[in-house]
């Protein structure tokens, strides 16, 4: 009987160890991992010369020099900072540039650091830090806070939500994006339900506790056939907003392929004016 209740508590610690280590707090280098991939910038980078001119921007963060590139749309004193998502790069940023410039505005994009061909790793602090840097080489464009729109993507809304709480703008758009980042993990890995919020990380990438109680003019836009991110995060940020807030469900859009639709020019269009 003592050796079968010894096999017995070694088999509870051994899966109780296991269990602890494949936590989100405890392994976090490898939810940051899947969070972040590096997604290499392989393909030629949309030029925007057909709207004005384009001018690649280096600035500083912390201890990393990131690259920026602005595209001059020279009828707007408008301008459009926009926050990539967890597999962006100047590629696909630039293409989102492009369908923004058709509505009127400049627009500047960058990589975070250990994104695209940025040098550094990526953390899910150093990309908030990054935001913040990358709001302020805008400012050093020469546009005011009373025309600087910050318009975030994905996981750029968690990033574009946090510079709205530190840097003042005249508006935030956020698309596609998550309320909070413990329900997205346990959405995308359902294992991961195991484990009670205080196992998770602190929660420095929850959009919604940076939008309540105070924020610009607020657009949520969100897919309802969103595969990656489901349509009730679009909700509970509408919810933790509160006041001027406008929610916009593009009906039968999935995650990312929004910015060609009538439906999503319009609302973005009749926003920014």
């Amino acid at each position: 009987m003592p050796a079968q209740l010894n096999k017995t508590c070694k088999a509870i610690l051994i899966s109780l160890l296991i269990w602890l280590g494949l936590s989100p707090q405890v392994s976090r280098f490898f939810y940051e991992m899947a969070l972040m991939p590096r997604l290499r910038c392989d393909d030629p980078v949309y030029d925007g010369l057909d709207f004005g001119t384009v001018q690649t921007v280096s600035f500083p963060s912390m201890l990393k020099r990131l690259e920026g590139r602005f595209y001059n749309c020279p009828d707007s004193r408008k301008l459009v900072v926009f926050f990539g998502g967890r597999r962006s790069n100047f590629r696909t940023s630039s293409l989102r540039a492009e369908a923004l410039l058709k509505l009127g505005v400049s627009v500047f994009i960058f990589e975070y650091r250990g994104f695209g061909d940025a040098p550094g790793k990526a953390t899910s602090k150093s990309i908030l830090q990054d935001g913040l840097a990358a709001y302020d080489a805008a400012r050093d464009l020469g546009f005011s806070p009373d025309n600087i729109i910050l318009y975030g993507e994905s996981l750029g809304v968690a990033i574009a939500s946090f510079v709205s709480s530190k840097r003042p703008a005249c508006a935030l758009i956020l698309q596609s994006g998550f309320a909070n980042l413990e329900t997205q993990i346990k959405d995308l890995i359902p294992l991961t339900r195991m484990y009670p919020g205080f196992m998770f990380p602190e929660q420095n990438l929850s959009a919604a506790n940076y939008i309540a109680g105070n924020h610009p003019p607020l657009l949520i836009l969100h897919g309802d056939r969103d595969p990656v991110v489901r349509e009730k995060h679009a909700h509970k940020l509408a919810e933790a907003a509160g006041d001027n807030t406008t929610l916009v469900i593009l009906r039968g859009a999935d995650h990312g392929e929004v910015y060609e639709r009538k439906d999503w020019m319009e609302a973005v269009g009749a926003f920014l004016t």
